[in-house]
């Protein structure tokens, strides 16, 4: 993979112990940004004092709009390549790669990356995929209908949004908009320079119509293959919330013939929905930390 190209947008979070040599790299999910792991990081700093957490915007997302970006490139495999340039050029050598969602799916098609030589990923000793199932899927009915009303809704937003956040949350709700899923929204948002005449005075931090065809390629793209002809470093865990409707049952059955072939480990956590580090971070926590010891 090449140095040259568009970076992504990091923050760090880093233990009382650090040293710079117990890296975990995080990846948010589709419209979301570096921000939604950063409670979850510090306490996985709380409970391993010497690790550092590097939270990514992903492509076209928070902060990362790099002019450079090209839109053939807005797939998972084009994230994937955005993240280890990201590590290359900063001299991140990660122990251990998370993703939610769209981006566990990016993590994983990086953790799969077959070249052994590659100096970046041959410190990588495990790849965590929470909640992000690795075939084929179409986003009709269930998760897809949500995200679809959820697009169509920003969709239909003045070019300013808001006049502040308590006023995007009241848009959001009335367009159909549960209360949590709309204060999570007013997470991606910034501030323009100058308000708008009517006083607007936001937009959000990612790119709609990217993100449109960043979903498209996360439904084609199927990592099965790649995945069951993997029986090397890095490990492979999949962590699923018990209430997640991410994963169909052919999906389910795909991935306990995987565990029973020892290319993965599969662990639920049955009070969790799909975002399980907000529904479930003690259980997440549980599973994560050990791996960085």
């Amino acid at each position: 993979m090449l140095l040259d190209g568009p970076r992504l947008a990091t923050d760090v979070v880093v233990g009382a112990e650090d040293r710079g040599d117990d890296i975990v790299v995080f990846a948010h999910g589709i419209l979301g940004n570096k921000a939604n792991w950063k409670s979850f990081a510090k306490r996985l700093c709380e409970r391993v004092p010497r690790v550092r957490c590097v939270l990514l915007d992903l492509r076209r997302h928070g902060e990362s709009h790099d002019e450079r970006l090209d839109p053939d490139t807005d797939t998972v495999r084009g994230a994937a390549a955005d993240i280890h340039r990201t590590l290359a050029v900063q001299g991140l050598h990660p122990r251990v790669l998370v993703g939610h969602s769209w981006g566990g799916k990016a993590m994983l098609a990086l953790g799969l990356t077959d070249d052994p030589g590659d100096p970046i990923l041959a410190g990588v000793e495990h790849v965590v995929v929470v909640d992000s199932p690795p075939g084929t899927r179409t986003f009709h009915g269930g998760a897809g209908e949500e995200l679809e009303r959820v697009m169509a809704a920003i969709s239909s937003l003045p070019p300013g949004l808001a006049r502040d956040r308590k006023h995007l949350v009241e848009q959001l709700q009335g367009k159909g908009m549960s209360m949590p899923l709309a204060q999570w929204m007013t997470t991606n948002l910034v501030a323009l320079p100058t308000p708008l005449d009517d006083g607007h005075a936001f937009r959000f931090k990612f790119d709609l119509d990217a993100a449109r065809r960043m979903l498209v390629d996360f439904g084609a793209l199927d990592l099965w293959p790649a995945l069951l002809a993997h029986h090397d470093k890095p490990a492979i865990h999949m962590v699923r919330g018990g209430k997640s409707d991410r994963w169909k049952p052919d999906e389910q059955a795909r991935l306990q013939a995987a565990v029973d072939a020892g290319v993965v480990t599969d662990v639920v956590l049955p009070s969790a929905g799909h975002w399980v580090h907000t529904d479930d971070p003690e259980g997440l926590l549980a599973v994560i930390a050990p791996l960085c010891a």
